[in-house]
C-alpha cells in the first residue's frame, strides 16, 4: 500500500510546483506538511483491511486492463524491428510475404512489373562507389561552436567534432585548393571541401560501416571529414545513391563490422550490392527508383506503428495515473 500512498504523495508536490512556476525544491520543510490518507474503519472492516482491498483492486485494474496494452506493444516492437531490418534482404530473397505486397504496390501504382520478374545481380562495392578517405586535423584548427564549416568525424561517440574556418587559399602556393598543415611531417595537405549536393560518409573506426546520408540543406557551407570519415561518391549510371544508402543500410549487418574487423578498404572490396538487371520494360535505374518507393512506403508504416506504441505507452502511464489519483481522492481518510 506504501507505495500508491507515495505516488499520490507525489501527487500533492507536483501540483505544488504547478503553483510554483514548475519547479519546487524537494526539502524536509515541503515535505512535512504532506499527509498521507488512511482510511477509515468501516463497520467491521479494519482500516488495513480496506488498505489490502484497494491494493487488490488497484493491481487488478492495473493488470487486467492497462497492462495488457503494455505487454502488447512489448511484444509486437521486436517483431516489427526484426522486419524492418530484414525488409531489404528479404526483398531480394523474394519472401513470399514480401512479394504479395510487392505486386499488389505495383499495381496500385500502375507499374507493369512483379518482383518474380525482377533479376537481381552482385556488383562489387568498388565498381559502384568512389570512396574518399578523410585527412588528419591538427587541434589547432578544431573550434567549437556554430557558424563555421564542420568538421565530421563519424565517429562512435561524436559525430561533428566542431568547426574549421574554410581552407581555401590557406596554402599560398595554391589559393584555388584547401590545405591543412601536417605538424607532424611539416607539409602541407589537401583536403577535400564537399559542398553543394547530397554526400554519404562512412565510419570506418569504431563501430564501422555505419552509414550516413548527409544532405545538402543541412550543411550550408559544406563539410571537411576526419582519418575515421570516408565520403561516398556514386556512379549515377548505375546506382542511385537512395538505392544504395537503403541496400548496404539494411544488409551491411552481415558483414560484422566492429572495433576489431574495420571497414577499411580492403575489407570494404569484400561487400556486394544487390542490384536489379535491367527489365523488358525498365531499366536498372528506374527499377531501383522502384524498390526505393516501394521500401520507403513500408518503412513509413513502421514507424507509425512505432508512434502509435509510444503514444500508448504514455496513455496507459496517464490512465494509470489519473485513475490511481481518482480513488484515492474520493475515499473518506483519516
Amino acid at each position: 500500500m506504501l507505495y500508491f500512498f507515495v505516488k499520490f504523495g507525489f501527487k500533492k508536490l507536483e501540483s505544488m510546483a504547478e503553483g510554483s512556476g514548475g519547479q519546487i525544491e524537494l526539502s524536509m520543510d515541503n515535505v512535512k506538511p504532506l499527509s498521507i490518507s488512511i482510511p477509515k474503519d468501516y463497520n467491521e472492516y479494519k482500516s488495513i483491511d480496506i488498505q489490502n482491498i484497494i491494493v487488490e483492486f488497484l493491481e487488478f485494474w492495473k493488470i487486467n486492463y492497462t497492462d495488457i496494452f503494455r505487454k502488447t506493444v512489448d511484444h509486437q516492437k521486436p517483431i516489427i524491428e526484426k522486419i524492418k531490418k530484414a525488409l531489404v534482404p528479404a526483398t531480394f530473397k523474394y519472401d513470399k510475404i514480401l512479394t504479395k505486397s510487392f505486386n499488389s504496390f505495383a499495381d496500385d501504382n500502375g507499374y507493369d512489373l512483379t518482383l518474380e520478374s525482377i533479376v537481381f545481380k552482385e556488383v562489387p562495392f568498388f565498381d559502384l562507389v568512389k570512396v574518399t578517405n578523410g585527412s588528419e586535423f591538427p587541434a589547432g584548427y578544431v573550434k567549437r561552436g556554430t557558424g563555421e564549416i564542420p568538421l565530421i568525424s563519424a565517429g562512435v561517440k561524436k559525430d561533428i567534432m566542431g568547426t574549421i574556418k574554410s581552407l581555401l587559399g590557406n596554402n599560398k602556393s595554391e589559393p584555388l585548393k584547401h590545405y591543412v598543415f601536417n605538424d607532424t611531417k611539416q607539409k602541407w595537405n589537401e583536403v577535400k571541401h564537399y559542398i553543394g549536393k547530397n554526400y554519404y560518409t562512412l565510419t570506418a573506426d569504431g563501430e564501422g560501416g555505419n552509414i550516413t546520408k548527409r544532405a545538402k540543406e543541412n550543411y550550408p557551407k559544406g563539410f571537411y571529414t576526419t582519418n575515421i570519415c570516408k565520403t561516398l561518391e556514386f556512379n549515377e549510371a548505375d546506382i542511385q545513391d537512395d538505392y544504395f544508402y537503403m541496400s548496404y543500410k539494411f544488409t551491411k549487418y552481415k558483414y560484422n563490422f566492429d572495433f576489431g574487423n574495420k571497414a577499411n578498404n580492403d575489407n570494404l572490396s569484400f561487400i556486394k550490392i544487390t542490384l536489379p538487371e535491367n527489365h523488358n520494360l525498365y531499366s536498372s535505374l528506374d527499377l531501383q527508383k522502384i524498390l526505393i518507393e516501394f521500401w520507403n512506403s513500408i518503412l513509413q508504416s513502421i514507424d507509425n506503428q512505432f508512434e502509435k506504441f509510444e503514444n500508448i505507452t504514455i496513455l496507459t502511464d496517464k490512465i494509470d495515473e489519473a485513475f490511481l489519483y481518482r480513488t484515492f481522492s474520493k475515499i473518506e481518510w483519516r
